[in-house]
């Protein structure tokens, strides 16, 4: 964990300073598997999207997620969810 720590610290040092970032930290996901949605754990709190597309559910998270960001580069771990 002080790995990525030091990692997230230097990318968020190299990260243009016009728009935060957020790095989603995930299972590899198989896109011929069905889903029912992810969770995501962001600041301590746990957040559940319902839906079958990653991709849109990734971004339907990207824009929940990045008014409440409090710095510039911020993780946030997904759990798939599974029918």
């Amino acid at each position: 964990m002080t790995t990525l720590c030091r990692r997230l610290q230097s990318l968020e040092s190299r990260i243009s300073s016009d728009r935060p970032k957020l790095i989603f930290i995930m299972p590899y996901v198989n896109s011929s598997e069905p889903l029912r949605g992810l969770s995501a754990t962001f600041q301590g709190n746990l957040y559940t999207f319902d839906g079958s597309n990653l991709d849109t559910l990734l971004t339907d998270v990207q824009s929940f997620l990045e008014p409440a960001m409090t710095s510039q580069c911020e993780l946030v771990s997904v759990t798939i969810l599974r029918p």
